[in-house]
């Protein structure tokens, strides 16, 4: 694994504000989407934790070999991991990751699911469900 840490502004409205994107249209189409987008989903993820009286273990996990997955929860000796597309379309692409880590981790892997802008949730790949961001804020 590499050991790099990662980002995040956890004030993504704030964020958006000092990029100058100051309409929907302008973040939307913008090159900064995705990262603001993921930026949202796991600081979401922090604070609710955090506001329930839970710490767990929270990972952006990489690999040399270019094995990449946006959030990694560790609860109860069991890995849950999410991919976070800002894309509403998802394909079983979408979860080659998935499966190499599947296929390393075995069944240390309890969740594998992608966090998408899509309306519906469905299966993406086998085991790989899609969750569309707005269920998350329930």
């Amino acid at each position: 694994m590499v050991k790099r840490p990662k980002l995040y502004f956890v004030d993504t409205g704030l964020a958006t504000f000092l990029m100058g994107l100051n309409d929907r249209d302008a973040l939307v189409q913008g090159p900064s989407f995705g990262a603001l987008f993921e930026t949202l989903i796991v600081t979401d993820f922090l604070k609710r934790f955090h506001h329930s009286g839970e710490m767990p273990s929270l990972y952006y996990l990489r690999t040399q070999d270019d094995l990449e997955i946006d959030l990694v929860l560790e609860l109860s000796q069991k890995l849950h991991c999410f991919e976070i597309k800002a894309s509403a379309t998802l394909t079983p692409s979408h979860a080659k990751s998935f499966r190499r880590l599947k296929s390393d981790l075995g069944e240390l892997v309890q969740t594998q699911a992608i966090i998408s802008r899509s309306d519906t949730p469905y299966p993406v790949a086998p085991g790989v469900t899609n969750v569309p961001w707005w269920r998350l804020t329930r």
